[in-house]
């Protein structure tokens, strides 16, 4: 049995298993899309900050040079 979830169109609680599920294929697209979105920028910046590292460490060693 599928029970509306209160204040959410398109999502309902199963009862057997106490899921939340989304019958709405478009709320569901626009969530996947929102997850994909913050994965990429999460990796943007997981790349910067070693490349921040990267140039600390070659600037560290410019100044011993010197």
């Amino acid at each position: 049995m599928m029970i509306p979830v209160e204040g959410r169109p398109g999502l309902y609680r199963d009862s057997t298993s106490g899921a939340i599920i989304n019958t709405s294929t478009t709320q569901a697209s626009v969530s996947k899309q929102v997850r994909e979105k913050a994965k990429q920028r999460d990796q943007e910046i997981e790349t910067l900050k070693e490349e921040v590292s990267e140039i600390k460490l070659l600037l560290k060693e410019l100044l011993e040079r010197i």
